[in-house]
């Protein structure tokens, strides 16, 4: 896990899996400011976070409605 004053490219090897959660940056400046911050991404808190969001991501992705489609024409 890392904060980046600058944004960054993100790559994963070959065969590998890899998930990015962006946070943001204004509502996080007042608790960690300019400085970079780098930490280990299997902490449990980081863990529980990657979790979280995992859950609400296939929360919206169930139950958003469906996207209209018009009635195809004959």
């Amino acid at each position: 896990m890392r904060h980046n004053v600058l944004p960054v490219r993100f790559e994963a090897a070959p065969r590998t899996a890899a998930k990015a959660l962006i946070l943001p940056a204004a509502q996080l400046k007042p608790l960690i400011g300019d400085r970079p911050i780098v930490g280990p991404a299997d902490s449990a808190e980081v863990r529980l976070l990657m979790g979280y969001a995992t859950v609400v991501d296939a929360t919206l992705t169930t139950s958003a409605p469906p996207v209209w489609k018009p009635p195809a024409t004959p």
